[in-house]
């Protein structure tokens, strides 16, 4: 307290200083101009969400109010800046009348109306951000007098008509950004000339037309050049090999190409461009072969996309020489010959997308050697050959789509060992054989499942059940046979689901009308027989299909099928029935035969529902010594240790499965939190946790294997997670704690969002699916845990509380809570009990901090300021200023298209803020939220 008022001391005798040291320059008008002009911006603004305007009073002196700054001389401002702060109303025109300005940046805020003509009065003006705005009318002609512009950015607004070709008359000018707006006409030819020191030149996302000057082979300090999405049309003559500093290369998006030979010629000087990183061609009018010198180009390159045009040719071999590329695109084109093994060279690589091309020859078997990959994209070619079983030693394979090609063969075995496919598998529309591998069930993740129009048989295998996050299922036309297995009663998420033209037989299983989220079922043109049920999506004529299975009966008065016998009620009766009639009529071999058929179908159908039963029991938690747990880590040795707190500490341990009940078993990786028995609330913990955990049962909640306890040692023991915690892929300091796990550290977008499913999934498991629902207490990223397919499961439930466990008072409320304050939401604070929304409002400041890399206990959070409004500031225009900049390149790799990424990370940012809103009323179900994060995921990956 004593040191506030010594700072507000201090601050007044400074303020009384510059008053009177400003005496004289106020007698002349200057420092009162300039008041005055910033009293005016103020009475522009209508909103002031930050309070930055609390300063701006007269009991302070205007150079010390917020986001002012003056020069010492003059006591006149030199600097207006207010950027980020959340600001609406419009701009003054008051604001010409402070001559002194040199910077005035306002970028981020929700300013309308035009930019005022009287700016052109500030003659010594070096920086002009006004970018990620609402402003509208054109941009003043007269901007073009401020010869000392250096810095101009008015993107993201609502600017429209011509550029003036005044603008095009400062030479000064380095970076000048004028994307995302709605401006017309054409480049001047000689903006090269004009514009000599230019760095950065943004005119992306307008209506631009004419060509791209050749004379921007003159500015020689270029870094950036971004003309994507426009109206620019005929050939590209620029000499790129004069930019030796060149980094970004985007002209995507517009028509430009001539259709002649030689037409990519331009890309041959690129090869001088040695710091090149992005080059993006898309969706233009090339045509012709690729030049081999693609194959020179920088090995710093990342990001290579020549999709959607007319090259013809092959893909050169040389491409493996540019180590550094995370994304190839080359979809969309007239691409003929194999797909070069020299591919594998490409260590770094993440996503290739060679779609609809007129690719031939093999899957290069080497590709599986690309550790990184997280999407392979190769549909809509000519391939042939089998699938390469390389594909299983992709660790990080999310996506694989191989349909509509030539492949043939089986599935290989170890396809499913390590990747996980946990968004989409497409093999449809080849020639592949065999039946579906066992192994599938493996796919616990995957949302689609395509292997429709092959030439599989054999059954539908028992463990699809287990793939419990599927949406979309496609077998059709394929010759499988035999029943739909029961224990696809578990794919509750399905939507649609199509198994017809096979050979399936027996009934229609009931299940299918209890899958409440299926839109459409077909299931027509097999051999299904018995009654069609009437509930669920069988109550929709138009969302299912049974045409092709003659021996069907009953359903909906509008299917118009026969009535079912009233002797009719099942397969099983009905093989009984035939039974008796071998009996009346004396053919005993006849009824030996019926009686082994019913036996062995009998049989079958019990091994299928013990198989399965078995796949899902867990293990119960039979007590451990505490001899077996120090031998199973190596006597508690520190290089064991993976974390420690005030709770206790956790050890890494390998530990034989038949102590587990699995005799004959191989050591399995084991984790070992020992609790500290000298505080009483760890204690606590110990007991909470393991009658919490005891009866729980969920993919994405850690799974107890046991524990020991005597009355100095508590410990449970779990399976371990490879991947260690959330916090450490968020915010870990050390490359090396990535680098010894052999993963990358940057967490893509898909990967966040999948992330975000699997604790949203074990949320709502918690609140609606227990006879009493469980509050988890604690969410936060140190308690998430990443396993080896990067799945999350959700821990630590030592303060977990049943929804009857609230006999509590505020103090109590909050005891455990320390250093998570971040997380907990604000009526715990105001002695509120805990409740499911509670849980809710963590998930959203959880989900908040995965997008945007920031702890909500981060230094930046203070005053007024936390992460929801940090996020709700910036929402929804301005999303891509707050994202981790980490998963920005993979972001944008992903779909090729910044706006439909930023649309993406709009979608997930509002389900963080309705989450984390003050009121719990006013906060959503779990469910609700889950089926929000699935539909984005979904619409991610389909765009």
């Amino acid at each position: 307290m004593r040191a506030a008022g010594v700072n507000r001391y201090w601050t007044h005798v400074i303020s009384l200083f510059l008053i009177s040291t400003s005496a004289a320059a106020a007698a002349s008008g200057g420092n009162e101009t300039d008041q005055l002009a910033l009293l005016a911006f103020k009475a522009k603004i209508s909103d002031d969400p930050l309070g930055v305007f609390s300063s701006w009073n007269m009991s302070l002196h205007f150079c010390l109010w917020e986001g002012i700054t003056c020069n010492k001389q003059h006591q006149r401002v030199v600097s207006l800046n207010l950027s980020s702060t959340g600001l609406v109303g419009s701009l003054c025109p008051d604001i010409g009348n402070m001559s002194f300005l040199r910077e005035i940046d306002l970028y981020n805020n929700s300013l309308q109306g035009p930019i005022p003509q009287e700016v052109d009065r500030l003659f010594r003006l070096k920086v002009l951000s006004l970018g990620r705005n609402d402003l509208e009318g054109k941009i003043p002609g007269t901007i073009g007098r401020l010869k000392s512009l250096f810095f101009v950015d008015i993107s993201s607004n609502e600017l429209s008509g011509m550029i003036p070709t005044s603008i095009f008359n400062i030479s000064s000018l380095s970076s000048f950004n004028l994307a995302s707006n709605q401006l017309e006409g054409s480049i001047p030819s000689d903006i090269g000339l004009t514009l000599p020191n230019l760095k950065l030149i943004r005119l992306s996302y307008n209506k631009l037309t004419g060509s791209i000057p050749a004379s921007l082979s003159n500015v020689s300090k270029l870094q950036a050049i971004e003309f994507q999405s426009n109206n620019l049309r005929g050939p590209v003559s620029v000499d790129f090999g004069r930019l030796p500093y060149l980094q970004l290369l985007r002209l995507s998006y517009n028509n430009l190409g001539s259709g002649e030979e030689g037409n990519l010629s331009f890309l041959d000087p690129l090869t001088n461009c040695s710091r090149l990183l992005i080059l993006e061609l898309e969706s233009n009018n090339f045509q012709r072969s690729l030049p081999s010198s693609i194959a020179n180009l920088s090995t710093t390159l990342q990001i290579i996309s020549l999709a959607y045009n007319q090259i013809s040719g092959s893909i050169p071999s040389g491409i493996g020489n540019c180590i550094s590329l995370i994304l190839l695109s080359l979809q969309g084109n007239k691409l003929t010959g194999i797909i070069p093994s020299e591919i594998a060279r490409l260590g770094k690589l993440q996503r290739v997308i060679l779609s609809n091309n007129m690719l031939s020859g093999s899957i290069p078997a080497s590709i599986g050697n690309l550790s990184l990959l997280d999407e392979i994209h190769l549909e809509d070619n000519q391939l042939q050959g089998t699938i390469p079983a390389g594909f299983g030693n992709c660790p990080m394979l999310v996506f694989l789509d191989l349909s509509r090609n030539n492949l043939s063969g089986t599935i290989p075995r170890n396809l499913f060992s390590i990747s996980p496919f946990s968004v989409k598998l497409n093999l449809s529309r080849n020639h592949l054989v065999g039946s579906l591998p066992a192994a599938i069930g493996a796919l616990g993740t995957v949302v689609e499942l395509d292997v429709s129009e092959n030439e599989f048989s054999g059954f539908i295998p028992v463990e699809l059940g287990r793939c419990i996050s599927l949406s979309s299922l496609y077998m059709q036309g394929n010759f499988i046979q035999g029943y739909i297995p029961e224990s696809l009663t578990n794919l509750r998420g399905l939507q649609y689901i199509d198994f017809s033209r096979n050979k399936l037989s027996e009934n229609i299983p009931d299940f299918f009308g209890d899958l409440i989220y299926v839109e459409y079922l077909n299931l027509s043109c097999n051999n299904l027989a018995g009654k069609v049920p009437m509930i669920g999506v069988f109550s929709n004529a138009s969302a299912f299909s049974i045409v092709g299975n003659k021996k069907l009966c009953g359903g909906i008065p509008e299917l118009r099928l026969k009535k079912c016998s009233k002797k009719y009620i099942g397969t099983y009766n009905q093989i009984m029935a035939w039974v008796q009639v071998f009996i009346l009529i004396g053919s005993i071999q006849d009824l030996l035969i019926i009686s082994c058929v019913f036996m062995s179908w009998h049989r079958r159908k019990r091994r299928e529902q013990l198989r399965y039963s078995a796949s899902n029991v867990m293990i119960s938690p039979n007590k451990m010594s505490y001899e077996l747990l120090r031998q199973a880590t190596k006597g508690f040795s520190r290089t064991n240790l993976v974390s420690e707190s005030g709770f206790g500490l956790v050890y890494k341990g390998k530990l034989d499965l038949k102590y587990i009940g699995i005799p004959e078993g191989e050591k399995a990786a084991i984790a070992v939190k020992i609790f500290n028995t000298l505080n009483e609330e760890a204690a606590n913990c110990f007991i909470t946790e393991c009658e919490t955990l005891k009866n729980i049962r969920h993919r994405n909640i850690v799974r107890i294997i046991s524990t020991c306890e005597n009355h100095k040692f508590k410990a449970i023991v779990y399976d371990f997670m490879k991947n260690g915690s959330l916090e450490g892929w968020l915010h870990s300091t050390s490359k090396a704690s990535h680098d010894k796990l052999n993963m990358p550290q940057i967490l893509n977008l898909d990967t966040k969002i999948n992330i975000a499913i699997d604790v949203a999934s074990a949320l709502d498991y918690l609140h609606t699916q227990l006879a009493n629902p469980l509050i988890h207490c604690n969410l936060k990223p140190s308690n998430i845990l990443l396993d080896r397919n990067m799945t999350a499961h959700v821990s630590n439930f030592g303060l977990a509380k049943f929804n009857t466990e609230f006999s509590l008072t505020s103090q109590s409320i909050l005891t455990g809570f320390e250093g998570n304050s971040g997380y907990v939401p604000p009526e715990y604070g105001l002695g509120c009990k805990m409740t499911t929304k509670g849980d809710t409002y963590s998930f959203g400041i959880l989900l908040l901090e995965i997008l945007t890399r920031r702890k909500p206990t981060h230094r930046m959070f203070r005053g007024g300021l936390n992460l929801h409004n940090f996020v709700w500031m910036a929402m929804p225009d301005n999303v891509m200023d707050i994202i981790d900049p980490l998963m920005m390149v993979t972001a944008s790799a992903n779909e090729g298209n910044e706006k439909q990424v930023e649309e993406c990370l709009t979608r997930l940012f509002s389900i963080g803020l309705a989450c984390s809103k003050p009121s719990p009323k006013d906060r959503p179900s779990m469910l609700s939220i889950l089926h929000e994060l699935e539909s984005i995921r979904n619409s991610f990956y389909i765009n």
